[in-house]
């Protein structure tokens, strides 16, 4: 086995187990799927939410997408519904409070959200956020509450990178409408998403992104998504 090889089945592990551990005692469901990607729903016990988990193998590099993700400035060019975007420090390089604009009108969301990066083994990396729920919003809007979002970069063999994408949030849907309404809408947004960053991985801006060699390593598992998302809702249910 080629070095390459075991370096690309080491990051596959890495995903895998940043991953499983929400699908494994959830039940889930298959949602909708596009020409890049598909979704499945997993329920969260004690949450009015369920997870919302796009998976996709696209070409390009881990690195690419990273490079997309933390240039806030690019966020309303291929990121659905993504009106604005813009990030404060918050402690560390790697760690940021990212602020974002969705929608317009009745449908204008802002998210306030405690932005990590970590590098994983063999080359993937991993984007963990979690509503700030403690913060101020003076920027107007109806603010989207218990944000947990996650997504995994894991190299693939053939210069090509799978992209594991998990949210729950609750954005306070008008006239009492919940997961019945949302969940659908939070599906057709990421996988709207996932397919315009297949495009934008194409462009040449992208072939050669700068290393994830500022990140830290991640040295122990993250918290469990929605298990957090639920303790975040229940004094709100």
């Amino acid at each position: 086995m080629s070095r390459a090889t075991r370096r690309a089945l080491l990051a596959l592990v890495a995903g895998a187990f940043l991953t499983a551990g929400m699908a494994a005692s959830a039940e889930c469901r298959a949602e909708a799927a596009n020409d890049v990607a598909a979704a499945e729903s997993c329920a969260i016990a004690g949450a009015d939410y369920p997870v919302v988990r796009v998976q996709a193998t696209l070409a390009g590099s881990a690195a690419a997408v990273a490079a997309l993700y933390r240039d806030p400035a690019t966020c309303p060019l291929w990121q659905v519904e993504c009106v604005g975007e813009r990030v404060f420090p918050a402690g560390a390089a790697h760690r940021t409070l990212l602020h974002r604009v969705s929608g317009h009108g009745f449908a204008r969301r802002v998210t306030l959200a405690n932005a990590a990066w970590w590098r994983l083994p063999g080359g993937g990396a991993v984007l963990d956020l979690v509503g700030a729920d403690d913060a101020e919003n003076p920027y107007g809007g109806t603010r989207v509450l218990c944000l947990r979002e996650r997504i995994t970069l894991t190299p693939a063999p053939g210069g090509r990178v799978q992209i594991v994408h998990q949210a729950v949030r609750d954005p306070q849907p008008p006239f009492g409408l919940g997961a019945a309404v949302v969940t659908p809408r939070t599906v057709e947004i990421m996988l709207e998403t996932l397919a315009n960053l297949a495009e934008f991985l194409q462009r040449p801006a992208y072939r050669n992104p700068p290393p994830l060699d500022d990140l830290p390593v991640l040295a122990a598992p993250l918290p469990d998504l929605g298990a957090g998302f639920a303790r975040c809702q229940a004094p709100r249910r």
